[in-house]
């Protein structure tokens, strides 16, 4: 048997291999991007059921105020839109920077949600209940907002001043020190002199 016979023997077996090594690589891939679909599934039903619990609360009750039911209608309305909550979530992503109007509107929400919190905290709690959770649950649902949400958390995380308070206050959870003193925090065993 000739070298040359021996490599054309060979050359299909290692084609082969190859290609199963690139397809074992993609179904890796693709099993481990079912499993974190299925996985932000879970969490976005958990979530909703939440919000519909909380919601159905506070939209029954007759002393939460009208302002508030309509807006929480609103936006579980565009949280349950997925052309919608992708702009919102594309909005708030890109830093986008709020309107005056969304500042009146805000202060306006604030003002009746501080007073509602005077008189009828419970109902305050469904509130704030429905709209975390309808906001959390906007995140996950589709996966075109969880891929702009996990960008932009990876963005946060690197970006160099939110990255050092982020790492101060990791640091401070792994070590059983309780100074605030970020220069006392221990990274675990000191390292032997040589």
């Amino acid at each position: 048997m000739t070298w040359i016979t021996l490599d054309a023997q060979i050359a299909p077996l290692v084609a082969l291999a190859a290609s199963l090594f690139a397809l074992c690589v993609d179904l890796r891939r693709r099993v481990g991007r079912h499993r974190r679909r299925t996985r932000d599934l879970r969490t976005c039903a958990e979530l909703l059921d939440q919000h519909q619990a909380s919601l159905e609360k506070f939209i029954q009750s007759p002393d939460a105020p009208t302002q508030l039911k309509s807006a929480l209608l609103n936006f579980s309305e565009v949280t349950s839109d997925r052309e919608k909550a992708h702009s919102v979530v594309a909005a708030m992503c890109s830093g986008e920077v709020r309107t005056q109007r969304d500042a009146e509107a805000a202060r306006s929400i604030n003002k009746a949600l501080e007073s509602l919190r005077a008189s009828h905290p419970e109902l305050a709690q469904d509130f704030d209940t429905a709209v975390s959770s309808a906001a959390a649950a906007m995140l996950f649902r589709w996966a075109e907002t969880a891929d702009l949400f996990r960008d932009y958390v990876t963005k946060v995380i690197t970006d160099s001043r939110k990255g050092k308070d982020l790492f101060v206050r990791a640091a401070r959870l792994g070590t059983s020190r309780s100074s605030d003193d970020a220069s006392e925090v221990s990274f675990g065993p000191a390292m032997p002199a040589h």
